[in-house]
């Protein structure tokens, strides 16, 4: 199972990893969520998911591959929760669809 989920994310991701990162990156976490899990019956595609979060995430990154839409990172130097209030959805929404933006 593991095996064909790592052919499958390295494929996706050819040039930036290879079959055995792949393997570890979804091995890993499926090991610590199944330590601390009561149910199990969807481990191994929250590991998947994870996992491939990561590779984008590394991809962009490197820039290796393209974010679909610009991303906006709001910033308050003075720790009054004002960039998570600037980036909340009701302001976003008049920007003609939902915008990635981070409050850091």
């Amino acid at each position: 199972m593991f095996d064909r989920i790592a052919v499958r994310l390295a494929g996706r991701f050819h040039g930036l990893v290879s079959t055995e990162t792949a393997r570890s990156l979804v091995v890993d976490p499926y090991g610590q969520l199944r330590a601390t899990s009561n149910v199990d019956a969807h481990l191994v595609v929250l590991a998947e998911r994870f996992a491939a979060e990561r590779l984008t995430a590394l991809a962009q990154a490197e820039g290796r591959l393209d974010k679909p839409v610009p991303e906006v990172l709001f910033a308050c130097d003075a720790n009054a929760s004002r960039s998570q209030m600037v980036a909340a959805p009701p302001w976003r929404a008049g920007t003609g669809g939902c915008k990635p933006a981070r409050p850091a």
